[in-house]
């Protein structure tokens, strides 16, 4: 008996190839029309996890049929941001926290398995995604599987050609949107938006286009994750690279992000935060004269002396 048990025990280890099998399983049962449904396009799932959040992910992956590929996420302690200035893989003028940076490298690690497979769209969510309330309660998306939304967004690239399209923003300049997309196909008003500032990065797709001039522009670290797409949007004169928005957004964070952010009555909305991100992001472009090469994005920022360590409260 203790053998048995012992056998078990071990089967339900967190790997990641026994996590694939048992997401498939628990999908199947969960949501059965998820494994039969005929989609359009090849999109690939991916998860930046850190260990105490991988059974949120599961839940999450689960419930919605998502194949999801677990991406270690970094750990930001084992990052010296001395060595980094010193080697010139963080340019700014300032000392960024030690964990946006590998929040940063997360990211761009979850991007790299994206381009090994052979899917045409990525979507990379964070480990604290969650369907917002816009599909929960408000069905903007239409009645039907996440799976099915996914794929329907997707057949929006044929239209604007997007190489980075944002799922849950927050903290955006909601007022002077330009609208691309009126009504997205099956939806019952979901918007193409392109904005000012469409901030957080939870739950974004992507292109191979779009993964492939993100891997190639955003390292050395100039601005955090959410930021930088942002920063190659708007240095943008040839469509270098294009970064929309779907409002309703689908995915929030199910953790609280505090009493400052989110005030608006439209929670992706924050217009006096917007305004003065906006701003900021418009005088970094002008000081580093960011601009583009054909693909790569030229940036002439330096650092300060950083100490090995930058906690968030000391900047």
């Amino acid at each position: 008996m203790s053998a048995t048990i012992l056998a078990a025990f071990i089967m339900l280890l967190p790997s990641l190839a026994v996590w694939q099998e048992k997401t498939s399983q628990l999908s199947k049962l969960e949501r059965p029309e998820a494994e039969q449904m005929n989609t359009t396009h090849s999109i690939g799932f991916y998860s930046l996890t850190m260990p105490k959040r991988l059974e949120h992910v599961q839940r999450f992956a689960a419930r919605h049929g998502f194949q999801m590929n677990i991406v270690p996420g970094v750990i930001a302690k084992n990052l010296n941001e001395t060595e980094l200035v010193e080697s010139g893989e963080i340019v700014m003028n300032f000392c960024p926290p030690t964990m946006t940076v590998a929040l940063a490298q997360g990211h761009r690690n979850a991007l790299k398995e994206f381009l090994k497979s052979e899917n045409d769209f990525g979507i990379i969510f964070e480990d604290d995604v969650a369907v917002g309330g816009s599909q929960i309660e408000h069905r903007a998306y239409g009645e039907r599987p996440i799976l099915e939304i996914m794929d329907e967004l997707a057949s929006t690239h044929d239209e604007v050609k997007w190489d980075w399209l944002n799922l849950g923003r927050c903290i955006d300049h909601c007022a002077e949107e330009k609208v691309l997309i009126e009504r997205v196909e099956g939806t019952k008003n979901v918007k193409l938006v392109e904005s000012g500032n469409p901030m957080c990065a939870h739950a974004y797709m992507v292109t191979r286009r779009g993964a492939k001039m993100l891997l190639k522009n955003t390292w050395p670290f100039y601005a955090p994750w959410d930021v930088m797409p942002m920063l190659m949007h708007k240095a943008s004169k040839k469509n270098e690279f294009k970064l929309f928005s779907t409002t309703p957004r689908l995915f929030v964070q199910d953790r609280n992000l505090g009493p400052s952010l989110h005030t608006d009555s439209n929670p992706e909305c924050f217009e006096k935060m917007a305004h003065r991100f906006i701003g900021e992001q418009w005088e970094q472009l002008e000081k580093n004269q960011v601009s583009w090469a054909s693909e790569t994005l030229l940036y002439t920022g330096k650092s300060l002396r950083c100490p090995a360590w930058v906690d968030p409260d000391e900047e």
